[in-house]
């Protein structure tokens, strides 16, 4: 049995729902706060190469692919509580250290080895999430994340020989996914307003990144395509701004 984070989520969404009913006329209390994060990320999926020789034949090759290092954010947002309840909206600016060339070789279907290298890459990564948690202990809060994320992807790639030559392709596009996870938060006990998070995040697949190019005999066509997710473990450091 396969762990889903996004069903995990809605069904403590529904839970939750029902536990917060004793807060509909509670005294809800509010604050701004402000934090700094990095972590370890694993991005992996399949890359897909197509190519229709100028001879009638096709060649394909699918390929799974990974990735992994670090990544570093800022992020703020404005947190409510009820009792032992939190909520929250947080908006997150995200730096990346991955993307790493991907070196492979294969033969194709007119018996020629060709070599391939390739490298998926994000930038300008935000995400909007909402936070969900309830303090089960005094100064432990399990919390809950769920949101969208939006970055610009690149694929690039590079073979030889295809269509009596070298192909290169690079494309680039805005891509939106959902983001979600779960972690733990715990405030320092000698600096007030300070807490610190361990966290769990997942990416789910967006829109797959699409290239096509001809040959250099103008008759040969490539297409190449890849749709990765990511999982990532982080630690944040947060200020929480006193209303």
């Amino acid at each position: 049995m396969h762990f889903k984070p996004r069903h995990a989520i809605s069904h403590f969404c529904l839970w939750a729902a029902l536990a917060l009913a004793p807060c509909a006329n509670a005294q809800w209390e509010g604050n701004w706060l402000i934090g700094v994060s990095g972590g370890l990320a694993e991005r992996e999926g399949n890359f897909d190469l197509v190519i229709n020789h100028a001879q009638g034949f096709t060649s394909s090759l699918v390929q799974n692919q990974e990735d992994s290092g670090v990544f570093g954010a800022l992020f703020g947002g404005y947190q409510i509580r009820c009792n032992d309840w939190l909520m929250g909206a947080e908006l997150n600016v995200e730096w990346q250290d991955l993307g790493r060339d991907q070196e492979s070789a294969f033969t194709n279907a007119l018996r020629q080895g060709t070599a391939i290298t390739t490298r998926y890459s994000q930038t300008n990564v935000v995400a909007l999430t909402g936070r969900f948690g309830y303090e089960i202990f005094p100064n432990f809060l399990p919390y809950i994340r769920a949101g969208v994320q939006t970055s610009r992807d690149k694929l690039d790639f590079f073979g030889f020989p295809i269509g009596g030559g070298a192909v290169d392709l690079e494309t680039l596009r805005r891509v939106w996914r959902f983001t979600g996870g779960f972690g733990v938060e715990a405030p320092i006990p000698v600096l007030m307003g300070l807490s610190i998070r361990a966290e769990y995040n997942f990416q789910a697949k967006a829109g797959a990144i699409e290239a096509d190019a001809l040959g250099v005999d103008n008759a040969t066509l490539v297409n190449t395509s890849m749709r990765p997710r990511t999982n990532a473990i982080l630690l944040s450091a947060v200020i929480n701004l006193l209303s």
